[in-house]
C-alpha cells in the first residue's frame, strides 16, 4: 500500500523544504534505511536532527521481489497512484527532494514524467517544486533492467525462485524501450526543468555480484558523473554514522536545494524555459484543445502505450 511517512517535521515553523526516501525493489520505508535495529541507526532520521526547517519523509509502495515479478502495479501505474498520495500530503508548496535506492529511482523519474505531462495542477506543482532528485545505485539503463532483476534475486539468496520469475524477466526484457525513452525523456527534461540530479553507485558485491555497476548506474547528463561508494547495493543506503560520507554529501545537497537563493535562481531558470512557460499556462478547455487521434497497428494497444502517454 502506497503511504508516506513523516519522520520530522519542522515543529510548527515555515517548512522550507520536503526530503522524501523512495526505497527499491525488496526494500521498505524504515529497514532500507536503517544500519542497525537501535533507535540510532535512522539515516532520515540524522537528516531530520540537522535539518530543524525541513520535513523528513519515507515512502511505502509494494516492492517486494515476487510482487513486481508479479502482479504489482507497473511503474506507468504506481506513478500517480503516488502523486496522489503526495498530492492529498499537499506537498507541492516546497521544494522538494527526492533520495531514490535502486528501483526507487526508476519510480521518481516515471512520477516526474506524469507529472510534467499530465493536466493536473497539483501533480505540476510536485513537479514544480522538485528541486534535486539523488541516484543511489538506481539501473538507468533499460537494457539492462533484466539483469539487474536478476542480480537482486541472487544477492537475496532467492536462486531457487528465478526459474518461476523468468516469463516475468522476458516480459520487462520486451518493455526495454519503454524504459530506455523514460530514461531519455528524463536526460533531456530535468535540465530545463530546473532539477538537480545525482548518483552514486556501489562497489563491492554481494555474494559475488556487484547488481549496479558504474555503466548501469550513469546517467548520460551534464553534472550528473557517478560518485562511488564505498558499500554493496543493500549497505550504499544504509550508513553506518551521520558522518558517513554519503550522509555527509547528501546533506549538503539538500541545504543548496532548499536554501531560498538555489530556489530563487532555479525559478528564474524555469520562467526562462519555454517549456515550463507552456506549463505555467492555464490547462486548455475541451472546447479549445485540439484534438489528437493515436493510431496503433497492434492488436493491443498495451504495447504501444508508452507512446500513448
Amino acid at each position: 500500500m502506497t503511504e508516506l511517512h513523516l519522520i520530522r517535521g519542522t515543529d510548527g515553523r515555515s517548512v522550507q523544504g520536503n526530503v522524501i526516501f523512495v526505497h527499491g525493489l525488496g526494500g521498505d520505508p524504515f529497514n532500507t534505511w536503517r544500519c542497525d535495529t537501535g533507535a540510532d541507526g535512522f539515516w532520515p532520521e540524522w537528516l531530520a536532527r540537522d535539518m530543524s526547517d525541513v520535513a523528513v519523509h519515507t515512502l511505502s509502495y509494494d516492492a517486494s521481489p515476487t510482487g513486481w515479478l508479479g502482479a504489482t502495479m507497473p511503474l506507468t501505474e504506481r506513478a500517480p497512484n503516488v502523486l496522489t498520495e503526495l498530492q492529498t500530503r499537499e506537498l507541492g508548496e516546497a521544494p522538494i527532494v527526492f533520495i531514490c535506492h535502486s528501483l526507487g529511482g526508476l519510480l521518481v523519474k516515471q512520477l516526474l514524467r506524469h507529472a510534467m505531462e499530465m493536466q493536473n495542477d497539483a501533480w505540476r506543482r510536485i513537479a514544480w517544486q522538485t528541486e534535486a532528485v539523488v541516484f543511489l545505485a538506481t539501473p538507468h539503463r533499460g537494457s539492462n533492467v533484466a539483469t539487474f532483476l536478476l542480480n537482486v534475486v541472487k544477492a537475496l539468496g532467492a536462486l531457487g525462485a528465478i526459474s518461476r520469475m523468468s516469463a516475468t524477466v522476458k516480459e520487462l526484457e520486451a518493455n526495454v524501450p519503454a524504459l530506455q525513452d523514460l530514461n531519455s525523456w528524463y536526460i533531456n527534461n530535468s535540465g530545463k526543468a530546473g532539477i538537480a540530479t545525482y548518483c552514486f553507485y556501489e562497489k563491492q558485491s554481494v555474494k559475488g555480484v556487484v547488481v549496479v555497476d558504474e555503466l548501469s548506474g550513469r546517467l548520460e547528463l551534464p553534472g550528473a558523473d557517478p560518485i562511488a561508494i564505498d558499500a554493496d547495493h543493500f549497505s550504499i543506503c544504509k550508513p553506518a554514522s551521520p558522518d558517513a560520507f554519503i550522509c555527509r554529501r547528501i546533506a549538503q545537497i539538500v541545504r543548496e536545494a532548499t536554501t531560498s537563493t538555489r530556489v530563487a535562481q532555479s525559478n528564474l531558470d524555469r520562467r526562462g524555459s519555454t517549456e515550463f512557460a507552456i506549463r505555467e499556462r492555464p490547462i486548455f478547455t475541451s472546447a479549445s484543445r485540439p484534438k489528437r487521434v493515436f493510431l496503433s497497428y497492434r492488436n493491443s494497444r498495451a504495447a504501444d502505450e508508452h507512446l500513448v502517454h
